[in-house]
């Protein structure tokens, strides 16, 4: 497995010693760099800076748990993220008129069924590329007031966001691990 450091580049930054730097970096642009099994680092490779902030992942069927052939489209970014080797964060919302435990647990349970979806598609996932964070209603798009249709609002809130981090973070309290049966991993998910 590979392991990748990423760079954001801005104008500041060239400052920085050569040998720690790509070649020709430009302001305003990411890279990765990958450290090999064996410890040999290879050259900087450019990477889409947007990839560093969360990213919604538009899917129409979160709820219902049965991808359509567009969420499965928009699913492969993450995919393509993936076969790159690139550690993956992944939050999944849940947002209804539930409690907030309710709301925790769909999430959890929404997070799984695209962690089935992802492993079921690609057979060579490493399990220590992908980190889920379950995080119910707590970072809701918008807030339901009393003139808003609160479905439409609520449905706004269910989603999930993915971004490119640096490493995943040792296992630790707070975490609960969920077992992918096809290829007999272990998956963090934080609770």
């Amino acid at each position: 497995m590979r392991k990748y450091f990423i760079l954001g580049v801005s104008l500041l930054s060239f400052a920085v010693q050569a040998q720690d730097m790509p070649s020709n970096p430009k302001a305003g642009k990411c890279y990765v760099r990958c450290l090999s099994e064996d410890n040999k680092i290879s050259d900087w490779e450019e990477l889409n800076c947007d990839l560093m902030s969360f990213q919604e992942l538009k899917l129409e069927n979160i709820k219902s748990g049965a991808f359509s052939e567009n969420d499965k489209k928009n699913i492969k970014s993450v995919l393509k993220l993936l076969d790159r080797n690139l550690n993956v964060e992944i939050r999944s919302h849940f947002d209804s008129n539930g409690t907030e435990d309710y709301n925790i647990e769909q999430s959890k349970k929404t997070a799984k069924l695209l962690l089935n979806y992802l492993f079921s598609n690609k057979e060579t996932i490493d399990s220590k590329q992908i980190r889920v964070l379950a995080v119910g209603n707590t970072m809701p798009l918008q807030e339901c007031a009393e003139t808003d249709n609160c479905s439409l609002v609520y449905n706004k809130n269910t989603r999930f966001e993915f971004r490119v981090i640096n490493r995943l973070p040792d296992p630790k309290e707070g975490f609960e691990w969920f077992f992918e049966e096809k290829t007999k991993t272990w998956v963090q998910i934080e609770i």
